[in-house]
Protein backbone atom coordinates (compact mmCIF):
# COMPACT_ATOMS: atom_id res chain seq x y z
CA UNK A 1 0.00 0.00 0.00
CA UNK A 2 1.51 3.28 -0.87
CA UNK A 3 2.70 5.08 1.92
CA UNK A 4 0.65 7.89 3.41
CA UNK A 5 1.63 11.24 1.85
CA UNK A 6 1.70 14.37 4.06
CA UNK A 7 1.77 17.79 2.16
CA UNK A 8 0.96 21.50 3.85
CA UNK A 9 0.26 24.55 1.45
CA UNK A 10 -0.35 28.04 1.78
CA UNK A 11 -3.92 29.57 1.30
CA UNK A 12 -3.13 33.22 0.10
CA UNK A 13 -5.02 36.06 1.82
CA UNK A 14 -4.73 39.03 -1.12
CA UNK A 15 -4.99 42.26 0.01
CA UNK A 16 -5.47 43.59 -3.61
CA UNK A 17 -7.96 46.08 -4.96
CA UNK A 18 -10.05 45.15 -8.19
CA UNK A 19 -13.10 46.22 -10.29
CA UNK A 20 -16.23 46.24 -11.85
CA UNK A 21 -19.47 46.21 -13.89
CA UNK A 22 -23.46 45.96 -13.62
CA UNK A 23 -27.10 44.15 -13.57
CA UNK A 24 -30.00 45.31 -12.66
CA UNK A 25 -32.00 48.51 -14.55
CA UNK A 26 -29.92 49.63 -17.29
CA UNK A 27 -29.49 53.61 -16.80
CA UNK A 28 -27.78 54.20 -19.98
CA UNK A 29 -31.19 53.58 -21.70
CA UNK A 30 -29.96 50.87 -23.81
CA UNK A 31 -32.68 48.15 -25.19
CA UNK A 32 -32.57 45.14 -27.00
CA UNK A 33 -30.08 42.33 -26.96
CA UNK A 34 -30.77 40.36 -23.72
CA UNK A 35 -27.08 40.12 -22.66
CA UNK A 36 -24.51 40.93 -20.38
CA UNK A 37 -23.45 44.84 -21.78
CA UNK A 38 -19.95 45.50 -22.04
CA UNK A 39 -17.41 42.96 -21.04
CA UNK A 40 -15.54 43.45 -17.42
CA UNK A 41 -12.28 43.61 -18.76
CA UNK A 42 -14.22 47.01 -20.85
CA UNK A 43 -15.47 48.29 -17.17
CA UNK A 44 -13.47 47.35 -14.67
CA UNK A 45 -13.03 49.81 -12.04
CA UNK A 46 -10.98 50.35 -8.56
CA UNK A 47 -13.37 49.82 -5.89
CA UNK A 48 -12.27 52.22 -2.76
CA UNK A 49 -15.23 53.74 -0.47
CA UNK A 50 -18.19 54.12 -2.69
CA UNK A 51 -20.06 51.15 -1.23
CA UNK A 52 -23.28 52.92 0.49
CA UNK A 53 -26.43 50.83 0.49
CA UNK A 54 -25.46 50.26 -3.23
CA UNK A 55 -26.70 46.71 -4.47
CA UNK A 56 -24.26 44.72 -5.62
CA UNK A 57 -24.96 40.85 -8.05
CA UNK A 58 -21.71 38.04 -7.30
CA UNK A 59 -19.83 37.20 -10.45
CA UNK A 60 -17.07 35.53 -8.87
CA UNK A 61 -16.31 34.24 -5.06
CA UNK A 62 -12.81 33.34 -5.12
CA UNK A 63 -11.80 31.34 -1.66
CA UNK A 64 -8.17 30.39 -2.67
CA UNK A 65 -7.31 34.61 -3.75
CA UNK A 66 -10.27 35.71 -1.08
CA UNK A 67 -11.63 38.24 -2.56
CA UNK A 68 -15.26 38.67 -4.33
CA UNK A 69 -16.08 40.42 -7.64
CA UNK A 70 -18.99 42.15 -7.94
CA UNK A 71 -21.99 43.56 -10.28
CA UNK A 72 -23.00 47.24 -9.18
CA UNK A 73 -26.82 46.77 -10.04
CA UNK A 74 -27.01 50.76 -10.30
CA UNK A 75 -24.70 51.22 -12.71
CA UNK A 76 -22.16 49.79 -15.59
CA UNK A 77 -19.38 48.93 -12.72
CA UNK A 78 -17.29 45.95 -11.57
CA UNK A 79 -15.47 45.88 -8.70
CA UNK A 80 -13.52 43.24 -7.06
CA UNK A 81 -13.04 43.74 -3.41
CA UNK A 82 -10.88 41.71 -0.84
CA UNK A 83 -12.29 39.60 2.58
CA UNK A 84 -10.80 38.13 5.06
CA UNK A 85 -11.31 35.77 8.41
CA UNK A 86 -12.34 38.88 9.92
CA UNK A 87 -15.16 39.68 7.44
CA UNK A 88 -18.35 38.90 7.86
CA UNK A 89 -20.81 36.62 5.99
CA UNK A 90 -24.27 37.09 6.72
CA UNK A 91 -27.81 36.24 5.03
CA UNK A 92 -30.32 38.49 4.50
CA UNK A 93 -31.48 38.15 8.08
CA UNK A 94 -27.87 39.24 9.67
CA UNK A 95 -27.19 35.68 10.49
CA UNK A 96 -23.73 33.89 9.84
CA UNK A 97 -23.91 32.17 6.67
CA UNK A 98 -21.56 30.25 4.47
CA UNK A 99 -19.26 31.52 2.13
CA UNK A 100 -20.19 28.89 -0.41
CA UNK A 101 -23.82 30.25 0.03
CA UNK A 102 -22.49 33.66 -2.05
CA UNK A 103 -22.77 32.12 -5.31
CA UNK A 104 -22.61 33.89 -8.73
CA UNK A 105 -25.59 35.59 -9.76
CA UNK A 106 -27.04 36.74 -6.00
CA UNK A 107 -27.41 40.16 -4.78
CA UNK A 108 -26.00 41.37 -1.79
CA UNK A 109 -24.84 44.46 -0.06
CA UNK A 110 -21.53 45.21 1.47
CA UNK A 111 -19.92 46.79 4.38
CA UNK A 112 -16.61 49.12 5.14
CA UNK A 113 -13.31 48.42 4.60
CA UNK A 114 -11.24 47.18 7.62
CA UNK A 115 -7.80 48.79 8.13
CA UNK A 116 -6.70 45.57 6.19
CA UNK A 117 -8.77 46.42 2.81
CA UNK A 118 -11.09 43.57 3.00
CA UNK A 119 -14.80 44.19 3.51
CA UNK A 120 -15.69 44.33 6.58
CA UNK A 121 -19.28 41.99 6.23
CA UNK A 122 -20.92 40.78 2.94
CA UNK A 123 -24.71 40.81 3.24
CA UNK A 124 -27.59 39.17 1.43
CA UNK A 125 -29.75 41.56 0.22
CA UNK A 126 -33.34 41.74 1.28
CA UNK A 127 -34.49 43.80 -1.68
CA UNK A 128 -34.06 41.07 -3.96
CA UNK A 129 -36.32 37.44 -4.60
CA UNK A 130 -35.22 34.09 -5.32
CA UNK A 131 -36.62 30.70 -6.50
CA UNK A 132 -34.72 27.73 -6.36
CA UNK A 133 -35.04 24.39 -8.10
CA UNK A 134 -37.07 26.03 -10.67
CA UNK A 135 -37.83 23.61 -13.35
CA UNK A 136 -41.34 24.64 -14.63
CA UNK A 137 -40.45 27.59 -16.71
CA UNK A 138 -40.12 28.92 -20.31
CA UNK A 139 -38.41 31.98 -22.68
CA UNK A 140 -39.91 34.31 -24.62
CA UNK A 141 -36.79 35.69 -26.59
CA UNK A 142 -38.99 37.63 -28.62
CA UNK A 143 -40.52 39.68 -25.94
CA UNK A 144 -37.86 39.26 -23.45
CA UNK A 145 -40.25 37.54 -21.21
CA UNK A 146 -39.43 34.21 -18.83
CA UNK A 147 -42.29 32.39 -17.34
CA UNK A 148 -42.14 30.77 -13.94
CA UNK A 149 -45.49 28.68 -13.84
CA UNK A 150 -47.84 31.07 -14.75
CA UNK A 151 -46.12 34.25 -13.23
CA UNK A 152 -44.21 36.22 -15.96
CA UNK A 153 -41.42 38.34 -15.65
CA UNK A 154 -39.13 40.92 -17.24
CA UNK A 155 -35.65 39.73 -19.02
CA UNK A 156 -33.45 42.97 -19.41
CA UNK A 157 -29.99 43.41 -21.60
CA UNK A 158 -28.11 42.98 -18.26
CA UNK A 159 -29.64 39.74 -17.39
CA UNK A 160 -27.21 37.63 -16.28
CA UNK A 161 -27.01 33.68 -17.19
CA UNK A 162 -24.61 31.09 -14.92
CA UNK A 163 -23.96 27.85 -15.02
CA UNK A 164 -21.25 27.05 -12.22
CA UNK A 165 -18.90 29.73 -11.54
CA UNK A 166 -18.87 30.40 -15.32
CA UNK A 167 -21.43 32.84 -17.63
CA UNK A 168 -23.72 30.96 -20.02
CA UNK A 169 -25.76 32.53 -22.99
CA UNK A 170 -29.51 32.47 -22.70
CA UNK A 171 -29.90 30.11 -25.28
CA UNK A 172 -27.43 27.56 -23.43
CA UNK A 173 -30.34 26.86 -21.00
CA UNK A 174 -32.63 23.87 -21.61
CA UNK A 175 -36.27 22.75 -21.13
CA UNK A 176 -34.32 19.87 -18.38
CA UNK A 177 -32.09 22.28 -16.89
CA UNK A 178 -32.87 22.96 -12.96
CA UNK A 179 -32.68 26.96 -12.61
CA UNK A 180 -32.15 29.40 -9.42
CA UNK A 181 -33.70 32.58 -10.35
CA UNK A 182 -32.79 36.06 -8.55
CA UNK A 183 -35.03 39.18 -9.41
CA UNK A 184 -36.26 41.96 -7.93
CA UNK A 185 -39.38 43.14 -8.46
CA UNK A 186 -40.52 41.93 -12.06
CA UNK A 187 -37.23 42.54 -13.04
CA UNK A 188 -35.20 38.89 -13.36
CA UNK A 189 -31.17 39.95 -12.34
CA UNK A 190 -30.02 36.42 -12.88
CA UNK A 191 -30.61 32.68 -14.30
CA UNK A 192 -28.00 30.09 -13.02
CA UNK A 193 -28.00 26.26 -14.14
CA UNK A 194 -28.06 24.12 -11.02
CA UNK A 195 -28.55 21.06 -12.29
CA UNK A 196 -26.71 17.79 -10.83
CA UNK A 197 -26.60 19.72 -7.36
CA UNK A 198 -27.46 18.42 -3.53
CA UNK A 199 -26.42 20.26 -0.38
CA UNK A 200 -23.74 19.28 2.31
CA UNK A 201 -25.39 19.90 6.48
CA UNK A 202 -22.70 19.75 8.79
CA UNK A 203 -23.27 20.12 12.56
CA UNK A 204 -21.67 19.96 15.93
CA UNK A 205 -19.17 22.43 14.64
CA UNK A 206 -18.50 23.83 17.79
CA UNK A 207 -14.60 22.62 17.87
CA UNK A 208 -13.95 23.89 14.07
CA UNK A 209 -15.95 27.20 14.35
CA UNK A 210 -13.97 30.33 12.78
CA UNK A 211 -11.65 28.02 10.92
CA UNK A 212 -11.92 26.34 7.72
CA UNK A 213 -13.68 23.59 5.74
CA UNK A 214 -12.82 22.01 3.17
CA UNK A 215 -15.15 20.05 0.16
CA UNK A 216 -12.96 18.47 -2.24
CA UNK A 217 -10.81 20.80 -4.12
CA UNK A 218 -12.60 23.12 -4.89
CA UNK A 219 -14.66 24.08 -2.23
CA UNK A 220 -14.43 25.56 1.18
CA UNK A 221 -16.14 27.83 3.81
CA UNK A 222 -15.73 29.48 6.84
CA UNK A 223 -17.32 28.06 9.67
CA UNK A 224 -19.73 29.57 11.96
CA UNK A 225 -22.22 26.88 13.20
CA UNK A 226 -24.34 24.29 11.31
CA UNK A 227 -24.80 25.21 8.08
CA UNK A 228 -26.28 23.41 4.46
CA UNK A 229 -23.91 23.84 1.14
CA UNK A 230 -24.81 23.24 -2.02
CA UNK A 231 -22.68 21.39 -3.61
CA UNK A 232 -22.20 19.77 -6.98
CA UNK A 233 -23.02 15.86 -7.28
CA UNK A 234 -20.31 13.34 -6.44
CA UNK A 235 -17.40 12.18 -3.85
CA UNK A 236 -15.58 14.39 -2.14
CA UNK A 237 -12.84 14.42 1.15
CA UNK A 238 -14.14 17.18 3.59
CA UNK A 239 -11.46 18.25 5.84
CA UNK A 240 -11.27 20.36 9.06
CA UNK A 241 -8.71 21.31 11.22
CA UNK A 242 -8.69 23.72 14.31
CA UNK A 243 -7.41 24.41 17.79
CA UNK A 244 -4.42 21.37 17.37
CA UNK A 245 -7.44 19.28 16.00
CA UNK A 246 -8.66 17.46 12.27
CA UNK A 247 -9.24 14.74 10.23
CA UNK A 248 -11.29 14.11 7.16
CA UNK A 249 -14.39 11.73 6.19
CA UNK A 250 -15.35 11.10 2.95
CA UNK A 251 -18.94 12.00 2.02
CA UNK A 252 -20.51 11.35 -1.31
CA UNK A 253 -23.13 14.21 -2.62
CA UNK A 254 -26.55 12.83 -4.62
CA UNK A 255 -28.29 15.58 -7.00
CA UNK A 256 -31.22 16.49 -4.89
CA UNK A 257 -30.54 15.21 -1.75
CA UNK A 258 -28.88 16.42 1.68
CA UNK A 259 -26.14 14.44 3.03
CA UNK A 260 -25.92 15.21 6.87
CA UNK A 261 -21.89 15.44 8.71
CA UNK A 262 -20.90 14.83 12.05
CA UNK A 263 -17.62 17.14 12.43
CA UNK A 264 -17.07 15.86 16.02
CA UNK A 265 -16.20 12.74 14.42
CA UNK A 266 -13.34 14.52 12.87
CA UNK A 267 -11.45 15.73 15.23
CA UNK A 268 -9.13 13.01 15.75
CA UNK A 269 -6.57 12.75 19.14
CA UNK A 270 -5.16 15.93 19.80
CA UNK A 271 -4.00 18.56 20.12
CA UNK A 272 -1.81 18.12 17.69
CA UNK A 273 1.39 19.74 16.37
CA UNK A 274 3.52 20.21 13.53
CA UNK A 275 7.19 21.09 13.33
CA UNK A 276 7.66 23.81 10.28
CA UNK A 277 10.07 25.23 8.75
CA UNK A 278 10.65 28.47 6.71
CA UNK A 279 13.08 28.74 3.79
CA UNK A 280 12.82 32.14 2.07
CA UNK A 281 15.04 32.96 -0.93
CA UNK A 282 16.02 36.44 -0.37
CA UNK A 283 18.48 37.36 2.21
CA UNK A 284 17.78 38.99 5.12
CA UNK A 285 13.62 38.95 4.74
CA UNK A 286 11.87 39.00 8.16
CA UNK A 287 9.31 35.66 8.88
CA UNK A 288 6.74 36.46 11.20
CA UNK A 289 4.51 34.34 12.73
CA UNK A 290 1.43 34.54 14.63
CA UNK A 291 2.83 38.59 14.95
CA UNK A 292 6.24 36.76 16.36
CA UNK A 293 9.49 36.61 14.52
CA UNK A 294 10.98 33.48 13.43
CA UNK A 295 14.35 32.38 12.24
CA UNK A 296 14.31 30.79 8.60
CA UNK A 297 15.92 27.77 8.40
CA UNK A 298 14.80 26.53 12.10
CA UNK A 299 12.30 24.22 13.32
CA UNK A 300 9.04 25.94 15.20
CA UNK A 301 6.25 24.07 16.54
CA UNK A 302 2.41 24.97 15.71
CA UNK A 303 -1.02 23.30 16.24
CA UNK A 304 -3.14 21.81 14.32
CA UNK A 305 -5.47 24.86 12.53
CA UNK A 306 -5.00 28.43 11.31
CA UNK A 307 -2.05 30.97 11.68
CA UNK A 308 -0.76 34.19 10.08
CA UNK A 309 2.28 34.04 8.24
CA UNK A 310 4.42 37.71 7.03
CA UNK A 311 6.73 38.41 5.20
CA UNK A 312 9.10 41.23 5.01
CA UNK A 313 12.36 42.28 2.33
CA UNK A 314 12.62 45.47 1.27
CA UNK A 315 12.44 45.85 -2.54
CA UNK A 316 9.62 43.01 -2.62
CA UNK A 317 6.39 42.69 -1.68
CA UNK A 318 4.95 42.42 1.69
CA UNK A 319 3.86 38.56 2.12
CA UNK A 320 0.73 38.76 4.11
CA UNK A 321 -1.60 34.93 4.57
CA UNK A 322 -3.30 32.57 6.23
CA UNK A 323 -1.22 29.18 7.01
CA UNK A 324 -3.52 25.91 7.89
CA UNK A 325 -1.57 23.08 9.29
CA UNK A 326 -2.59 19.97 9.50
CA UNK A 327 0.68 17.51 8.92
CA UNK A 328 2.98 16.23 11.32
CA UNK A 329 6.23 17.80 9.40
CA UNK A 330 6.69 20.75 6.91
CA UNK A 331 9.36 22.57 4.83
CA UNK A 332 7.71 25.68 3.93
CA UNK A 333 9.89 27.45 0.85
CA UNK A 334 8.75 31.03 0.67
CA UNK A 335 9.62 33.04 -3.04
CA UNK A 336 8.85 36.76 -2.98
CA UNK A 337 7.92 38.86 -5.61
CA UNK A 338 9.77 42.19 -6.37
CA UNK A 339 7.87 45.56 -6.04
CA UNK A 340 6.46 46.41 -9.56
CA UNK A 341 5.02 50.47 -8.87
CA UNK A 342 4.25 49.91 -12.85
CA UNK A 343 0.97 47.56 -11.85
CA UNK A 344 -0.89 49.51 -10.12
CA UNK A 345 -3.32 51.54 -11.22
CA UNK A 346 -6.33 52.87 -9.47
CA UNK A 347 -9.22 55.62 -10.35
CA UNK A 348 -10.99 57.74 -7.70
CA UNK A 349 -13.42 59.20 -9.97
CA UNK A 350 -16.74 56.92 -9.59
CA UNK A 351 -17.98 58.43 -13.15
CA UNK A 352 -15.29 57.31 -15.17
CA UNK A 353 -14.65 53.74 -17.04
CA UNK A 354 -11.58 53.65 -16.90
CA UNK A 355 -9.80 50.44 -16.11
CA UNK A 356 -7.42 49.64 -13.77
CA UNK A 357 -6.14 47.19 -11.10
CA UNK A 358 -3.44 46.98 -8.13
CA UNK A 359 -1.29 44.50 -5.95
CA UNK A 360 -0.36 44.84 -2.31
CA UNK A 361 1.23 41.45 -1.89
CA UNK A 362 2.17 38.68 -4.33
CA UNK A 363 4.62 35.45 -4.19
CA UNK A 364 4.62 31.92 -3.94
CA UNK A 365 5.43 29.34 -1.87
CA UNK A 366 5.93 25.62 -1.70
CA UNK A 367 6.02 23.13 0.95
CA UNK A 368 6.68 19.44 1.36
CA UNK A 369 6.28 16.81 4.12
CA UNK A 370 7.76 13.56 4.66
CA UNK A 371 6.16 11.58 1.59
CA UNK A 372 5.24 14.29 -0.82
CA UNK A 373 5.26 17.89 -2.11
CA UNK A 374 3.07 20.75 -3.74
CA UNK A 375 3.11 24.61 -4.13
CA UNK A 376 1.08 27.39 -5.06
CA UNK A 377 1.48 31.51 -6.06
CA UNK A 378 -0.60 34.09 -6.16
CA UNK A 379 -0.18 37.57 -8.04
CA UNK A 380 -2.31 40.40 -9.07
CA UNK A 381 -5.40 38.98 -9.74
CA UNK A 382 -4.14 35.36 -10.61
CA UNK A 383 -3.28 32.56 -9.17
CA UNK A 384 -1.26 29.23 -10.10
CA UNK A 385 0.15 26.13 -8.55
CA UNK A 386 0.90 22.54 -8.88
CA UNK A 387 0.18 19.41 -6.67
CA UNK A 388 2.10 16.24 -6.73
CA UNK A 389 -0.80 13.94 -6.02
CA UNK A 390 -4.08 16.20 -7.22
CA UNK A 391 -6.65 13.12 -6.97
CA UNK A 392 -5.88 11.34 -3.58
CA UNK A 393 -9.40 9.43 -2.39
CA UNK A 394 -7.32 8.42 0.62
CA UNK A 395 -9.84 9.05 4.42
CA UNK A 396 -6.56 10.58 6.09
CA UNK A 397 -5.80 13.07 3.49
CA UNK A 398 -4.27 16.53 5.22
CA UNK A 399 -6.03 19.53 4.65
CA UNK A 400 -3.27 21.76 3.25
CA UNK A 401 -3.07 19.26 0.36
CA UNK A 402 -7.09 20.01 0.03
CA UNK A 403 -6.22 23.44 0.03
CA UNK A 404 -3.11 23.10 -2.38
CA UNK A 405 -4.87 20.77 -4.61
CA UNK A 406 -8.04 22.85 -4.84
CA UNK A 407 -5.72 26.21 -5.89
CA UNK A 408 -4.35 24.07 -8.57
CA UNK A 409 -7.43 23.10 -9.62
CA UNK A 410 -8.97 26.39 -9.77
CA UNK A 411 -5.65 27.40 -11.87
CA UNK A 412 -5.82 24.95 -14.20
CA UNK A 413 -2.18 23.83 -12.84
CA UNK A 414 -2.49 20.46 -11.36
CA UNK A 415 0.06 17.65 -12.38
CA UNK A 416 -1.27 14.31 -12.20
Amino acid sequence: MRGKKIFCSLLLAMCALFLFCACGSDSSGRGGTIGRGKSAAEQTEDAESDTDSDLYMIELLDSAEENITLRQLSGDRMYRYPFSLATRFLDAYGNPSSQTNFMPGRIVTIGDRLESGALSEIRMSDASWEQDNVTNFSIDTDRNVFTIGNTNYQLTDQTIVYSGDAEALLSDIRDSDVLRVVGIDKKICSLSVTTGHGYLYVYNTDLFNGSLMSVGTAIFTLLNGETTLEVPEGTYDVTVANNGYGGTQQVTISRGQTTSLDLSELQGEGPKTSLITFHVSVSGAAIYFDGQQVAADQQITASYGAHSLKVIAEGYNTWNKTLYVNSPTADITLELSEEDSSSDSTSSDSSSDSTGSSSSSSGSSSSSGSSGSSSSSSSSGSSSGSSSDSSSSSADLDYLTTLSNMISTLTGSSDD
